[in-house]
């Protein structure tokens, strides 16, 4: 699970330099905590099933795109 957490993270922060988004903006428009947000890019907690769908959709990608 380690390595798709570290897959969709990186992926994460790839779409919101693409979109110019910080991860603090992000957090805020889907309602998660910006530290949740920050310490799952960095590799300091896993995601759910549905936080990891939660940012696909605040993101505009189906989540299946976060894991490749």
């Amino acid at each position: 699970m380690k390595n798709l957490s570290k897959k969709a993270a990186a992926n994460i922060k790839k779409l919101l330099a693409a979109q110019n988004k910080t991860p603090e903006t992000l957090a805020y428009e889907i309602g998660m905590s910006k530290s949740f947000m920050y310490d799952f890019l960095n590799g300091k907690s896993d995601i759910s099933l549905h936080n990891l769908q939660k940012i696909a959709d605040g993101l505009e990608v189906k989540a299946f795109e976060l894991l490749k």
